[in-house]
Parts: structure tokens; C-alpha cells; sequence
């Protein structure tokens, strides 16, 4: 049976393979039981600092998904084209020249939002209901741009989720240690807090 996939973004990825756990973004996603899968763009520029986020797609744990995985012409992947750009240029509130090629790793927002947009727009086409993204403004994208009466993206954080899954009784799948390090950043610290009751009751 093929498990769920879910959008995984880079700094959601980043976090945990940073953790100093072992295959904590393994065992995480394996604990939601989804496939986690990754915009080319997002893999190709936002983790060339970070060697296991690499070496868990060279190792196929995290599948890429390029246009032509999901775009069928030459309309369709200009469409989306115009549908990225548009949405860059009104949050951002910028205007981007038709001749910037957006999705070199030359090409900078302000913000640094490009991988969110894409990735929101890339799991509508594909119909993914789960955007895994630390980064704050990746929920109101969602809500503002992206869901619709047919469509919702459920967008949420590393907490959130670990929250999902110990809500789920699977807590014991991690150690509360792994956990409060992961978390231990002052941003963190309402939910880490809240966290902490799921592995108290044990």
C-alpha cells in the first residue's frame, strides 16, 4: 500500500536532520506514515548546507518532483510559471522582470519565500494535502492564495506534527530527549511545553 505523500519544505527538513538524532525526519515521517516528497527547485538551492537532507533523496527517502512529474506541456508548465510568479509578486509586493529566471539559485526575494510558494502551488497541482514548513508565513499562503472550496493545503511545523503523532499514543517511537533538544530554541519553548505532557503520562 502507498503511503500519503507530504510536501516537505527545506528548513522543516533541515531542522531535523540537524537535531543530532539519529533518522529522526526518517522515523517522523514513518510515524505519519507519509511519503515525504520535495520541490526540485527547493532541493536544487536551499540544502547545499546540509548533507543529510542531500543524502536522504540521493537515497530515494525523499522524492524530488520536477515540472514534468506533474505538468504535461509546454501551456501547462507556463501556466504554472505565470501562477508562481504572480503569487511572488503579490506577497512580496514586488515586480519580477518576464527575463528572471526565478528558479536559479541566483535569484533572491526578500524574505526568501520562493520555496514556500512553489511548493504550495506545486501540492495543489498534485492534489497533496500536507505542507511540512517551519517557516511562519507558509500558513498564511495557504489560507490567502492556495485553498479553495475544492482544495485545502494543511500546512504544519516540525511541533505540530510531532504533536499529531503523540497525540496519535506513538510517542514512544522517540525519546523525550530528542524531543527537548529538537525544540530547545526560545521559539519554541509554548510548544515544547505542550508537548512535554504526552511524554509525562508515560
Amino acid at each position: 500500500m502507498c503511503k500519503i505523500q507530504a510536501v516537505v519544505d527545506a528548513d522543516f527538513t533541515k531542522h531535523l536532520c540537524e537535531s543530532g538524532s539519529e533518522d529522526l525526519f526518517e522515523r517522523l515521517m514513518s510515524a505519519l506514515d507519509r511519503q515525504p516528497v520535495m520541490a526540485w527547485y527547493v532541493a536544487n538551492t536551499e540544502l547545499f548546507d546540509c548533507k543529510k537532507a542531500q543524502d536522504l533523496i540521493k537515497n530515494g527517502l525523499i522524492k524530488v518532483i520536477s515540472p514534468n512529474d506533474f505538468l504535461s506541456d509546454d501551456v501547462s508548465r507556463h501556466l504554472f510559471d505565470l501562477n508562481v510568479r504572480s503569487l511572488a509578486e503579490t506577497i512580496n509586493e514586488v515586480a519580477i522582470s518576464d527575463k528572471a529566471d526565478i528558479y536559479s539559485d541566483g535569484f533572491h526575494l526578500s524574505g526568501s519565500n520562493l520555496g514556500e510558494i512553489i511548493s504550495e502551488l506545486m501540492a495543489k497541482e498534485l492534489g497533496i494535502e500536507l505542507f511540512a514548513s517551519n517557516d511562519k508565513g507558509a500558513k498564511r499562503y495557504a489560507q490567502s492564495y492556495i485553498n479553495s472550496q475544492s482544495y485545502t493545503l494543511t500546512v504544519k511545523n516540525a511541533g505540530e506534527l510531532f504533536e499529531e503523532v503523540a497525540g496519535q499514543g506513538k510517542q514512544d517511537q522517540f525519546k523525550w530527549k530528542e524531543i527537548k533538544h529538537l525544540f530547545s530554541d526560545d521559539r519554541w519553548k509554548q510548544k515544547r511545553d505542550s508537548l512535554r505532557m504526552y511524554w509525562d503520562k508515560k
